[in-house]
């Protein structure tokens, strides 16, 4: 509260999560649409091939060409009753399948790309040998399977054993696991989904896509399926912008001291020669409920199970990012591949609303999962605590702002 109040410094921001998008069938006013396009190019730069791990990181094998095609698709109704233990996209325990050694051809184009009418797990039948790759049914959007729209997957063939091997950037692997959505870590509404809690999609000799490098060897964006997220870079080289990008150099920088810092003290994240830490000035004792024999202090006798305060959705960037038109088309919104502080920066502190004197804080979903929720055991309102909060070499500015902010508790000035 001091640093908001005070226009203190944004430092304790971690850029370890960093951001992605996807926009395939976004409207043309969207202000990503053009974005994406311009990485993925409507697919035409999209390949496949296959994951390796070599000593010094991640490499992609490319696959073989299909009449000089990456990879072509396959509608799921042309799979029933050929792919053993294929799971059709819209049954209640769907989840994302590869189903290697199959076979395929009878090639034809439809809405300009390719298809294969026939495929078989005898890997002798047809003409191309390699792997069926579905996807997410978008059920991580929608949980009703009646409005699911995607309707193929994907068929790859053998890797190109004459082909160069590409590596991927270990900056877009690090940023790629620091940013795993639910579906990509392997969980629910999936179950014995294929992906890794820590890695996703990322396994030895899985098959992958990704975009072709153009003048450098080294892959940026890839994903499990052709229409994978890619990440918002303002650098315009694959790098991942985080939050911490877009916060002012002049609110992060460690040599200015704030009034947060000034009131409070501080101990630097990374070792410096000097100003490693400094002292704080302010001394708050343990508070002793003030209660007599017989007082009835707790909200419920029984432990409660709270709301679910659900996490900060970054991403929706209208809400994190200033906007610096208010008459901005929704197509020039600014947003997180946009250039920090020549174009946008971020707004500020993340706060929950305040919901008055009295909210609803018990959970009355009783589906919510087990992950999500906690039981506490809280003290009802009006409740009353008295403790002192003792101070030394404030200013007379500090002292005032400790006072607005002390919710009319009393101050022990020593």
């Amino acid at each position: 509260m001091v640093e908001i109040v005070s226009f203190g410094k944004l430092e304790q921001v971690s850029e370890q999560q960093r951001f992605f998008f996807r926009a395939v069938a976004a409207d043309k006013n969207e202000p990503l649409k053009k974005e994406y396009e311009k990485y993925l190019d409507k697919g035409r730069k999209v390949k496949a091939g296959y994951l390796t791990k070599e000593t010094d990181g991640w490499y992609i094998r490319p696959a073989l060409s299909i009449e000089d095609k990456p990879f072509v698709w396959v509608e799921e109704k042309d799979l029933w009753g050929k792919i053993t233990e294929l799971i059709p996209m819209k049954s209640s325990d769907y989840r994302p399948q590869y189903k290697y050694n199959i076979s395929f051809g009878n090639l034809y184009s439809k809405n300009c790309r390719r298809f294969a009418k026939d495929v078989s797990s005898d890997c002798e039948a047809y003409k191309y040998r390699g792997v069926l790759v579905t996807s997410g049914n978008m059920l991580e959007a929608s949980d009703n399977p009646d409005n699911l729209q995607r309707n193929n997957h994907c068929l790859i063939r053998e890797p190109d054993t004459n082909a160069e091997l590409l590596k991927i950037s270990d900056d877009a692997i690090e940023h790629y696991c620091h940013a795993l959505t639910t579906f990509q870590k392997g969980k629910s509404p999936y179950e014995k989904n294929p992906f890794n809690e820590n890695l996703g999609v990322l396994t030895q000799g899985r098959a992958i896509f990704y975009c072709q490098p153009q003048q450098v060897k080294i892959v940026t964006l890839f994903g499990q399926s052709p229409n994978f997220r890619i990440p918002f870079s303002f650098t315009g080289d694959g790098r991942a912008a985080s939050a911490v990008d877009f916060i002012p150099d002049y609110l992060h920088n460690s040599e200015i001291l704030d009034m947060a810092e000034a009131i409070f003290g501080y101990v630097r994240n990374e070792k410096q020669d000097k100003n490693q830490a400094r002292a704080g000035r302010v001394f708050i004792s343990d508070a002793i409920c003030e209660r007599t024999a017989g007082d009835d202090i707790w909200l419920k006798n029984d432990p409660i199970t709270p709301k679910i305060l659900a996490s900060p959705k970054p991403t929706t960037f209208q809400h994190y990012l200033v906007q610096t038109d208010p008459e901005a088309r929704k197509c020039e919104l600014k947003h997180y591949a946009n250039k920090p502080e020549k174009e946008t920066v971020i707004r500020g502190h993340k706060l929950y609303w305040h919901k008055g004197c009295s909210p609803s804080i018990v959970l009355k979903d009783s589906e919510a999962s087990e992950s999500q929720t906690t039981q506490i055991k809280p003290i009802k309102a009006g409740v009353s605590f008295t403790f002192t909060i003792d101070f030394e070499n404030l200013s007379d500015v500090a002292i005032q702002l400790l006072l607005d902010l002390r919710n009319h508790q009393s101050v022990s000035d020593k």
